[in-house]
């Protein structure tokens, strides 16, 4: 009965089609480091990426492989990510990832060597590229205004011209 209340909270946790953690996790670990940067000040980012022209690729090629390519994005975030990192289906093809302990020049690296990787790695489609947007925690920030902030980034990248990382502060 444990094996089996631990496989069904799981379940419960992960996306079914790419194997990561789900937003429900992924909320539940954005409070988690709240509390802890209330508590110790230290600094961490948030990055939400998506897929560029992704209902292209499934109104190109169907949306078998449309699933084909967000497992294989997912598979590359969990190569390019550090061990400590977060990283979960946020809907659709958008991804979030958590990056504990992470300043903005730190998290931007890693958001480049992520997107360079997209950019570089065999597709089923072709040439595939992503979008970022970064934020780094202040002490002004909720779950809510962190997202935002992120997904304002993401927006900015969209905006000029796809295929970049923006970094919330880059914005002002």
């Amino acid at each position: 009965l444990l094996e089996m209340n631990a496989a069904l909270v799981e379940l419960s946790m992960t996306d079914k089609l790419t194997g990561l953690k789900n937003r429900r996790f992924f909320q539940e670990q954005l409070e988690q480091h709240f509390n802890r940067f209330h508590e110790t000040a230290e600094p961490f980012s948030l990055c939400i990426l998506d897929i560029d022209h992704f209902k292209k690729v499934n109104d190109t090629y169907g949306h078998q492989v449309g699933d084909d390519v967000l497992v294989q994005l997912a598979q590359i975030l969990q190569i390019q990510v550090r061990l400590e990192d977060i990283i979960a289906r946020y809907g659709g093809e958008e991804f979030i990832i958590l990056l504990p302990e992470t300043e903005i020049h730190v998290a931007k690296e890693i958001g480049e060597k992520i997107r360079h990787t997209v950019e570089q790695d065999g597709w089923p489609t072709g040439r595939l590229t992503i979008s970022m947007g970064i934020a780094t925690v202040t002490s002004e920030d909720t779950e809510t205004t962190l997202i935002k902030k992120a997904d304002e980034a993401l927006y900015g990248s969209k905006e000029h011209g796809r295929n970049k990382v923006t970094h919330f502060h880059e914005l002002k």
